[in-house]
């Protein structure tokens, strides 16, 4: 094995992992259904807003679990792509990755997820730092550019 494919490997084992960890995510979601209900019961400030936190708690559990399922496809099409050497499928893994940090920022930042939740969230933004870090590893760039000057199906 060499240099640039052992660098490979560890970047897909991370987005790999973290299609796992995505997956973790939506039944820890709906496990934490409740604190979510009590943040969102603690920021309303209209009476309108505090009728409606159910309805308010059932949106925001489904957009969470709905990005939740998106990440698990998204981690492992990009990880099947990178490994086909798409230079752009890097160029996306990267933004994607950035993307998993301000999402965990914003989750974690407006309390409504219990530890464990945080705790998640926090292991799917390191794994997609991880994972991006290793695709740019200047290893790869042969297993990339390779790939970029062959013709495209």
């Amino acid at each position: 094995m060499t240099q640039t494919s052992r660098a490979l490997q560890f970047a897909l084992r991370a987005m790999y992992a973290g299609a796992a960890l995505s997956a973790l995510s939506i039944p820890l979601t709906f496990a934490a259904r409740g604190s979510i209900a009590e943040g969102i019961r603690a920021t309303a400030t209209t009476a309108t807003q505090r009728g409606a936190v159910d309805d308010i708690t059932t949106g925001t559990v489904g957009l969470m679990v709905t990005v939740a399922a998106v990440s698990v496809v998204l981690w492992l099409v990009l990880a099947r792509l990178n490994r086909r050497g798409r230079w752009w499928a890097r160029i996306v893994s990267t933004v994607l990755a950035g993307f998993a940090v301000l999402q965990t920022w914003s989750l974690v930042t407006r309390g409504h997820l219990p530890w464990y939740g945080i705790v998640v969230q926090l292991l799917i933004a390191l794994t997609g730092v991880v994972a991006a870090g290793w695709l740019w590893h200047r290893s790869n760039a042969a297993h990339f550019e390779r790939v970029a000057a062959l013709p495209q199906r």
